[in-house]
């Protein structure tokens, strides 16, 4: 059985949305990311902030971050992982956070 999508309206050309937060480090876009990203665009998606919730997977947003015109991320440590984060993996946050070419708008 094939997934069904619902097309959104389109919005005027002036106009256009923003995915606020999305997850693109996630295994299950792994094989079709440039796909997903495609997609999001031709429905009007204009841009894309793709949330990193501990070290790791805030390293992988930057990466499809500098990949992706239009995708910006957001790094830092969600409070379900808070116990597991120290000095190191903050500073490595901090450091990600400030270079301008990894494209994060968010800490």
């Amino acid at each position: 059985m094939s997934k069904q999508h619902a097309i959104p309206p389109r919005l005027p050309s002036d106009q256009q949305l923003i995915d606020t937060h999305c997850h693109l480090d996630m295994d299950a876009y792994a094989d079709d990311l440039d796909t997903v990203v495609r997609s999001a665009v031709a429905a009007g998606v204009g841009g894309i902030i793709t949330v990193g919730i501990d070290l790791h997977s805030s390293q992988q947003a930057v990466a499809i971050a500098r990949r992706f015109a239009g995708v910006w991320a957001t790094v830092g440590i969600h409070p379900h992982h808070a116990a597991e984060a120290g000095p190191a993996q903050y500073t490595e946050l901090t450091v990600l956070a400030a270079e301008k070419a990894n494209r994060v708008v968010g800490y």
